[in-house]
């Protein structure tokens, strides 16, 4: 049985020079990907899937580029897909000086490849997912993890931890 293909939104500009390498990896994935340039058009690109994204993946090549109130609609529209903002070396400081996106979905477009993955392996059920309310330290340990090799040993534990809840509902009080 074949399962069908991550539902991949890709909002905001894949042709700068800067984003251009990203696009083209995506494009080596097994994902469906519809894109949208323009930061108000996500909702009628979204129309494109049977469904709804499953990843959205922003591409954010200057400060501001999408608006606060843009971001937020787009979230609460959907509120179940799996979220990453891919930034630019414009947008290094954001993440201190702004709080248009979640800790937990920013990442520099060179780490994104990487980023990418995980969520993949997160929507496949491979890895727990990182909630976008996490702090930046959750954030970079979620990272980090796969990048020291210590993805296993984490997922073993984050098991070992739901085991031990399931356990701890199931007793008697």
């Amino acid at each position: 049985m074949t399962s069908a293909p991550i539902r991949v939104l890709l909002w905001g500009d894949p042709t700068t020079e800067e984003m251009r390498p990203l696009a083209v990896h995506l494009l080596t994935l097994p994902v469906a990907i519809v894109s949208c340039r323009d930061p108000l058009g996500f909702e009628s690109a979204a129309l494109s899937f049977d469904g709804e994204p499953e990843l959205v993946i922003a591409l954010q090549s200057w400060p501001d580029e999408f608006p606060r109130s843009v971001v937020e609609r787009a979230i609460g529209r959907f509120p179940l897909a799996r979220w990453v903002c891919c930034y630019g070396a414009w947008c290094a400081s954001d993440g201190r000086t702004r709080d248009i996106w979640p800790n937990a979905a920013r990442v520099p477009v060179e780490a994104a490849p990487a980023r990418i993955a995980r969520e993949l392996s997160v929507l496949r059920g491979e890895l727990f997912p990182l909630p976008l309310t996490a702090s930046r330290d959750e954030a970079f340990a979620f990272d980090l993890a796969e990048v020291a090799g210590m993805g296993e040993l984490r997922r073993a534990d984050e098991r070992r931890c739901a085991e031990q809840i399931t356990v701890q509902r199931g007793s008697p009080p």
